[in-house]
């Protein structure tokens, strides 16, 4: 369904160095969305959740290491009616 919704789509797959395996460009992906939506300003930032675990939690990190547990983190916006 995902390529067939908008075969552009397989633009942001690309070849993994494990046979038989893809790569996906999630920020490219999400940047592509919000543009097409009409947002005129959207900033990615260059951050590596996984390999830099004194800042960030990664649930990746976690599993590729074996450890038994991981910490968790939550991101929210709100937008409210204007008066």
């Amino acid at each position: 369904p995902f390529l067939a919704q908008n075969p552009g789509n397989a633009d942001f797959f690309v070849g993994s160095a494990r046979p038989g395996h893809f790569m996906f460009d999630l920020p490219g992906y999400i940047t592509g969305v919000l543009e097409g939506l009409g947002l005129g300003a959207v900033s990615v930032l260059a951050e590596d959740t996984c390999g830099d675990p004194a800042r960030f939690f990664s649930y990746r990190r976690a599993t590729h290491c074996g450890e038994p547990d991981y910490g968790r983190s939550l991101s929210a916006i709100a937008l409210t009616a204007q008066e």
